[in-house]
């Protein structure tokens, strides 16, 4: 499961629960900090933040998965998406983050269905999307 760049991802869910559950037992200030982490991680990406979060990666000297979930990088690129942060979606899809993932397959949908018609601007994500070879065709579930 594990590949290259900062935002694959190394474990599968399962994994990440036992890993958490783990923590909890042995060090609930460690567990409370890496949930932290995530949902700071989620924020950054959500104000395009790339600067912060590159500058928390290399605090880490790139072993962010120690430190943050990797379920968050879905979040992470959910959100980016949808408010057009797209400093964020190259710097994770440049540094591991796998555009085809089961949990962003509908991604390309969603921000579709949220663009406005009439703005073009609102568009842009969809292009990096596409040229990151998302899966057009994956059918949405309602």
């Amino acid at each position: 499961m594990a590949s290259a760049g900062v935002f694959a991802f190394s474990r599968t869910v399962q994994e990440e629960m036992d890993w958490m559950e783990t923590m909890r037992r042995a060090n609930p200030d460690a567990a409370e900090d890496v949930l932290s982490n995530s949902r700071l991680f989620v924020e950054l990406a959500a104000e395009g933040e790339v600067r912060s979060m590159a500058e928390i990666v290399a605090d880490v000297d790139g072993q962010l998965q120690n430190n943050v979930l990797c379920y968050y990088f879905v979040k992470m690129f959910q959100v980016a998406a949808s408010r057009r942060r797209m400093d964020v979606l190259k710097y994770m899809l440049d540094d591991g983050f796998d555009a085809h993932h089961a949990f962003v397959k509908d991604t390309l949908h969603r921000v579709i269905d949220a663009a406005a018609s009439d703005d073009e601007d609102t568009l842009q994500p969809v292009l990096h999307l596409l040229l990151a070879h998302m899966d057009i065709n994956f059918q949405v579930r309602s």
